[in-house]
């Protein structure tokens, strides 16, 4: 019984060494940026008593910087997208088995999908 689970298991094994070595990897060989606004008290007025920034903050901006939203918003509809394309090779896959309950089923499964994307498409989501 357990033997039919060897190869899920050195799966496991060899993703967590995948990932294992790549931070480590990503240690050793990355860029060592420090930045120091990371400690330092949020202050949203900009008052004339703060200290002047040094000069090399000009040129490294801090990864914690504003980004649109929309980018964010393609990235969660191409996943969407991406999970309904899976579900729909399995079911291509299997469609002479399922018979009319499984093109029922893909139905439900797609009409709320297919009206989600119109929606967001006359919202505007999808213009760059």
């Amino acid at each position: 019984m357990l033997a039919e689970y060897t190869g899920v298991l050195v799966i496991f094994v060899v993703a967590a060494l995948f990932v294992a070595g790549v931070l480590v990897l990503q240690r050793l060989a990355g860029p060592r940026r420090h930045f120091d606004a990371k400690n330092e008290p949020f202050d949203c007025g900009g008052s004339r008593a703060s200290p002047p920034q040094p000069a090399r903050a000009a040129r490294v901006s801090s990864p914690r910087g504003r980004r649109a939203v929309k980018f964010h918003l393609v990235a969660i509809l191409f996943l969407i997208f991406l999970v309904e394309g899976v579900f729909f090779y399995l079911w291509a896959v299997c469609f002479s088995e399922t018979g009319a309950a499984g093109m029922l089923a893909i139905t439900v499964f797609t009409l709320p999908l297919v009206v989600g994307f119109v929606y967001e498409w006359a919202k505007g989501a999808l213009e760059w």
